[in-house]
């Protein structure tokens, strides 16, 4: 598998509850677009669906739509989301939902893995292979 390093920042983040437990626990959707510099470059879709306990901690699943280019080779593709979350940041890990490039991506496979904290730009390391 190639390795593509970038980094990405959040452009938007709308984010609702849609219910809310009695001990304070609750479930949110997010609409959110990211933008990506470097080897993996373009621009996210994102929706997540959020579950927060009452201490604050949580898990999330989204699908996300990037488009624009792997190095250098134009199109766009979905990832699947899944991770977790605290006060201190999010582990994740996302997989290239096969049959969902286009353009020149089409055919791509890949993942990535990593933690974030902070407010970003956040480093990542997309390995991906074009089939």
């Amino acid at each position: 598998m190639k390795q593509a390093n970038a980094t990405f920042a959040v452009k938007s983040w709308d984010e609702k509850p849609y219910q809310e437990l009695a001990d304070g626990a609750k479930f949110t959707q997010v609409s959110a677009v990211f933008t990506f510099e470097g080897a993996l470059e373009g621009e996210s879709a994102e929706d997540y669906l959020m579950f927060y306990r009452a201490d604050g901690t949580g898990n999330y699943v989204g699908l996300a739509r990037i488009e624009g280019a792997v190095e250098g080779q134009a199109g766009s593709f979905v990832v699947q989301h899944s991770g977790i979350f605290d006060e201190t940041g999010v582990t994740l890990s996302w997989f290239v939902v096969s049959g969902s490039g286009t353009g020149e991506l089409k055919g791509i496979q890949g993942e990535s893995n990593y933690s974030l904290a902070g407010h970003g730009p956040y480093p990542i390391v997309f390995e991906y292979e074009l089939g």
